[in-house]
């Protein structure tokens, strides 16, 4: 597909036809009980904060969205976490096991290539053998990694025209750091360079709507109202359009309920992104 700019001008941004990401998203035939990415209010925000309880399969199916706008539109996704350790291979080497195992990168590439490797931050789409070894890689990267705590470093090293499907993983965590905000907005800055067509998804697993985070998106007064299976689009007072989801397990709520008994039956509110319980 013919990559267009906005304005023709590269430095705008691509332009995605997310109809079309969205009718190949779902020739992928995902499993219905998983989040659903094709839902979003795409072109109604830049910022879509997704709150859900556990392996609700959030992260996995936004990995697919953009391995889709990367084949389709050329689109690099940028993911981020807090610090630098979160993105070391030892911790992050098992993020696209789902999508190998059950031949997704296949199926987007149409059979070019079959899995996906990681090094130096960069992860590349590649054709393993049946010994496992790579026999073909492709030459570009689809998704770089990068990390909060050194948003200082990248300011003048980084630049990345395509970056403009940025993940931010896990971004409520049990401790924020000081400033931990305003060095996420300063990352994001860097990567965006003023294009028009980036999007942020925000994702976490909590269902616990006391974060710091809620406050710093002037969010935090309409997110404490809000119920599993709420989501919402919310205006900043500088006129920034945030989407906010909670989402609903898709996973049987008998079963669910069961399992629940057996092990975390018990009120700390702490533990709902265990049980789902709101």
């Amino acid at each position: 597909m013919d990559i267009k700019f906005v304005d023709n001008d590269k430095r705008n941004g691509v332009i995605v036809d997310w109809k079309f990401l969205f009718k190949e998203y779902k020739k992928l035939n995902c499993p219905k009980d998983v989040y659903n990415p094709c839902l979003l209010p795409i072109g109604k925000a830049k910022f879509f904060i997704l709150l859900s309880e556990r392996k609700t399969g959030k992260t996995t199916n936004l990995l697919l969205l953009g391995l889709l706008a990367y084949w389709h539109f050329g689109i690099v996704t940028q993911y981020l976490r807090s610090n630098e350790s979160m993105i070391m291979n030892k911790n992050i080497k098992d993020i696209f096991s789902t999508i190998i195992q059950y031949g997704y990168i296949e199926k987007i590439t149409n059979g070019r290539f079959n899995s996906i490797y990681y090094h130096a931050r960069e992860w590349k789409l590649c054709k393993i053998d049946e010994n496992g070894e790579i026999v073909e890689e492709d030459i570009k990267r689809c998704m770089f990694c990068l990390s909060f705590d050194n948003n200082e470093t990248y300011k003048s090293t980084y630049n990345e025209p395509y970056g403009d499907f940025i993940i931010v993983d896990e971004f409520i965590s049990k401790r924020y750091r000081m400033n931990e905000f305003v060095d996420l907005m300063d990352l994001l800055s860097t990567i965006i360079r003023k294009r028009l067509t980036a999007h942020i998804f925000l994702l976490a697993n909590t269902i616990d709507l006391h974060s710091e985070y809620f406050l710093e998106f002037e969010i935090d007064e309409y997110v404490q109202s809000m119920q599993i299976g709420d989501k919402d689009i919310f205006t900043t007072t500088g006129g920034t359009n945030i989407y906010v989801e909670l989402i609903k397990s898709g996973e049987d709520s008998t079963e669910k309920s069961f399992y629940n008994r057996l092990y975390f039956g018990f009120k700390n509110p702490k533990i709902n992104s265990i049980t789902g319980q709101g």
